[in-house]
């Protein structure tokens, strides 16, 4: 009845379209699939109406128009306001009355950007900005005789022409536009323009700012790369913030003129100008630079001060940086988070000073390898593997209580069970971003597990090495790379990984001391995973070894193994630093400082006011009797009863020195520039945090439960616990 109803609607109409219209604005999905043809209402199009994308593309309503192509044919083009790195317009072709196909986002249609020359003036009064775009464009497969590029809805093409100043034919539908191509391989100079005023989702220009970053204020095809030349016209007195190497900044006819060169070919470009103050600092020949108009003097300063670790070592470990410069830009309206530039990136007030080792490595996963968020949101996956790796194995501290503190836990989230990692892009909708950020690091990190730390680093470099510059990568190109790299097919690890929704979930786990061992029995849910197993053993004087086990379960799910255990062992635990992505029920998460600091109240002796105060719980006026739960900062030298805890926790403090360690392994910090913290368990029982030293940035303890930091809070020393308590710990009686 459906269909015929609707059938019957755009018999009436004399532009079906406005049927269409209707309908999108209502989210009717039913009844625009019956105006479908029976093979294109199979693949269910219209899911776009049903959810929003990755970052809430969506949200403002959808409404359709009409697209009249150069070859007589007609498309329907479903628009909304976008924001970057989400699903854009959704087209298709109107045949007979019907919608007959899908126009892919990711198809070309046979032609794609070959290089951008971008001049872009902001008007900030009318939240305006106008753009030309001399624009090369180079064959790229099989067309349909037209250029198809598409843009954010705003942007309204005024008109284009050739090399020789003619006009050339177009048709634009929300932020669709085809136009007549020239002969060859045609330079056309585009004219357009928008008002844009969504802060905190996409561009936004003010009397404060301009910033054209999370939108796409620029001609794509297929969303594939492209490298650009960029001038940009601003206010007098304001600062221009572009990608890649800044050429020149000048004063012509009072107003601010900037010209960039970004020869890397991206996906997503940011821009942004403002009166922003600036701090700079060069070291080891590389300027790094901090933008803002709120942030102070000092804070700037520090900013300045921890980005070049970051990025020298992402440079050692994967590749050249490739460029002169890398910077750090606050701005107001662009909301909360944070979004990579690959030269710099932009963050969301409030959030620095801090250590970001995100957003810098999209200039490798990104930015020298490049992802349109259409087939999955891989990049993000690599970017948070590499901000783990940099905690993790980065230049400062011990890298072996480093790797215990800095695992990124694997407890699943309901999302991993709903699509396969491979195929999460945007169009999933809010889901994208768990597997994305979430589920796909994790594979990473067991990916890690399977084949060690070095063959990873060495499998990503060759990535970057073998990928074919300019071109869109995936999963599936990885995947190659690690298995040649690795001396092994990997496709077994990455087929249950990335191709199956879903995680490891054991039902039963088995323990049986027989004598100078123990013997373990797991049985899985089916599909069975195969995986790599660390078993920890561990005992009664602390000291830890562990081994590894490969998980290769029968047909029932069973695997069994034994573990041996020397006299003094008390303790067998498996996965003992939850890097597998597995169901943990039953098992108590081990105790660490971030957990137990976060909502517990908070002593702070009045001595220590400068000391940045831990967690977000209550502020305590008296130091209370019972000391079960709370924080302490304080200072051992004149607290008799603070030294004690100290002391219990392993920190040696003489007036403003503090040692950490044993023997020759002692580490050595100036609580005037360092701090430590710990959990202490009580003599009466209970247990409570100490927390001393004055650092410029928070401590960065990640799952320790006793940490010394430097300066900036960057992790040198400390001890994390294993799993002891739950069905994958086994503890064994004194023999």
């Amino acid at each position: 009845m459906i269909g015929t109803f609707v059938a019957f609607l755009l018999l009436l109409q004399p532009d079906p379209v406005t049927v269409f219209d209707g309908l999108a604005k209502r989210r009717a999905v039913a009844e625009l699939e019956a105006t479908c043809t029976s093979e294109l209402a199979k693949t269910h199009p219209f899911w776009f109406l049903a959810r929003n994308g990755a970052y809430d593309t969506g949200r403002f309503g959808w409404s359709a128009e009409k697209l009249d192509h150069p070859s007589g044919r007609t498309y329907v083009v479903f628009t909304t306001k976008i924001t970057s790195e989400d699903i854009g317009d959704q087209v298709f072709e109107l045949r007979d009355g019907k919608l007959s196909a899908y126009v892919d986002e990711a198809d070309p249609r046979g032609y794609r950007v070959a290089r951008h020359n971008l001049e872009v003036r902001f008007e900030p009064a009318l939240k305006r900005a106008v753009i030309r775009d001399v624009a090369a464009f180079a064959k790229r497969g099989e067309g349909d005789g037209a250029i198809w590029f598409r843009m954010g809805s705003q942007y309204r093409v005024a008109k284009i022409a050739d090399s020789q100043g003619t006009a050339v034919p177009f048709r634009q539908a929300g932020g669709v536009v085809v136009a007549t191509p020239p002969e060859g391989e045609p330079m056309l100079t585009i004219d357009y323009s928008a008002t844009v005023d969504l802060p905190g989702y996409a561009a936004s220009i003010s009397d404060r700012e301009a910033t054209l970053t999370n939108d796409y204020w620029y001609p794509m095809t297929g969303r594939l790369p492209a490298p650009y030349d960029l001038t940009v016209i601003a206010p007098k007195g304001w600062v221009t913030v572009g990608q890649g190497e800044p050429l020149e900044t000048r004063e012509e006819n009072g107003r601010s003129v900037s010209r960039f060169k970004m020869d890397l070919p991206v996906t997503f470009y940011s821009l942004s100008s403002a009166p922003y103050r600036t701090s700079e600092r060069i070291v080891n020949g590389r300027k790094y630079t901090v933008w803002s108009l709120d942030m102070t003097d000092e804070q700037m300063a520090i900013q300045t001060a921890i980005m070049p670790d970051v990025v020298e070592f992402y440079e050692k470990t994967f590749a050249s940086y490739p460029f002169s410069r890398w910077g750090a830009l606050v701005s107001p309206s662009y909301g909360g988070g944070a979004l990579e530039a690959y030269s710099y990136a932009t963050y969301g007030s409030g959030w620095l000073p801090a250590i970001d080792a995100h957003e810098p490595a999209h200039t490798w996963w990104g930015g020298l390898i490049s992802n349109g968020y259409l087939g999955s949101l891989w990049n993000e996956s690599f970017a948070v593997f590499s901000d783990g790796l940099y905690w993790r194995e980065g230049p400062i501290g011990n890298r072996e209580e480093k790797r215990q503190a800095f695992v990124s836990e694997s407890s699943p989230d309901d999302g991993y069970a709903r699509v396969p990692v491979r195929v999460g892009g945007a169009s999933v909708g809010g889901v994208a971003t768990a597997l994305g950020y979430g589920k796909g690091g994790k594979v990473l990190q067991m990916l890690e597990l399977e084949i060690g730390t070095e063959a990873t680093v060495r499998a990503m470099r060759r990535w970057i090495e073998t990928h074919p510059k300019g071109e869109l990568g995936e999963w599936r190109d990885f995947q190659k790379v690690a298995s040649e790299t690795a001396g092994r097919p990997l496709d077994r690890f990455f087929e249950q990984w990335l191709d199956r929704p879903g995680w490891i979930e054991i039902v039963r786990t088995d323990f049986k001391a027989e004598g100078d061992r123990v013997g373990v029995q797991l049985r899985q849910k089916l599909p069975a995973y195969a995986f790599t197993l660390e078993v920890l053993v561990e005992d009664q004087a602390g000291a830890r070894k562990t081994t590894r086990v490969s998980v290769e379960p029968d047909a029932k799910g069973l695997f069994a193994f034994s573990v041996p255990t020397p006299p003094g062992t008390r303790l067998v635990s498996l996965d003992p630093w939850r890097k597998l992505l597995m169901a943990r029920p039953g098992e108590k998460p081990p105790l660490s400082l971030a957990a137990f600091v976060e909502r517990a109240p908070v002593y702070v002796d009045p001595t220590q006011s400068a000391v940045p105060r831990p967690g977000q719980g209550p502020a305590l006026t008296k130091l209370p009797e019972n000391l079960d739960g709370i924080v302490l900062v304080g200072d051992p030298v004149a607290n008799a009863r603070f030294k004690i805890l100290c002391e219990r926790a392993g920190f040696r403090v003489t007036g403003t020195t503090l040692r950490y360690g044993e023997g020759t392994d002692v580490t050595t910090i100036d609580l005037r520039q360092g701090g430590a913290a710990a959990i202490v368990e009580l003599a009466g029982g209970g247990r409570c945090a100490v927390w001393l030293g004055k650092t410029r940035l928070p401590f960065r303890t990640g799952n320790a439960r006793t940490a010394v930091v430097d300066e900036f809070g960057r992790f040198l020393r400390g001890r994390t616990d294993p799993v002891t308590d739950g069905p994958l710990a086994y503890r064994l009686t004194a023999r």
